[in-house]
């Protein structure tokens, strides 16, 4: 045996048991609530979630016509037009559409929205270059986070 080497008298433990064995030992420290914008290099003390899904509502990803996509190529009777933040009680029935800006809610009715750039509108009739498939160019409800899931870790450090 080399002198010079010797056996520790502590017992090895794992990570995870060393984890343990330190959290049961460390105080935990005071918590405040501050605001965002002054939070860089603050630490979280508690798990963020998603209050609310985003979007919260179905959403046209892009400007143009909301619409029915079985309807085909008929041509179809423009009723209004929607922008961003309107909520209008508008529901769409065969044969008519909605004009509408991004991010505006896709209305009752509608299943699909083709952009303005492969429309034709004239004196309130609008025809359509091509088919659709339901859904195309609609956010669905929580496609960009859902409710309830994680946002940022306990222990994560934010910054900017």
């Amino acid at each position: 045996m080399n002198p010079m080497r010797r056996e520790s008298p502590y017992p090895m433990v794992s990570v995870d048991e060393a984890m343990r064995i330190i959290a049961a030992h460390t105080p935990v420290l005071a918590t405040e609530q501050i605001d965002a914008l002054t939070g860089d290099g603050r630490v979280l003390a508690e798990d963020i979630t998603a209050p609310a899904s985003l979007p919260d509502l179905p959403k046209a990803a892009v400007d143009g016509y909301a619409l029915r996509a079985e309807d085909g190529v008929q041509p179809r009777r423009v009723l209004a037009e929607l922008t961003a933040g309107s909520a209008r009680g508008i529901t769409l029935g065969p044969g008519t559409a909605v004009r509408i800006m991004t991010g505006a809610p896709v209305p009752a009715g509608a299943d699909a929205v083709i952009m303005v750039e492969q429309t034709e509108e004239e004196a309130g009739v609008l025809r359509i270059q091509r088919e659709l498939q339901a859904g195309e160019s609609i956010h669905t409800v929580g496609q960009d986070i859902a409710q309830g899931v994680l946002v940022l870790a306990r222990g994560s450090v934010l910054g900017f």
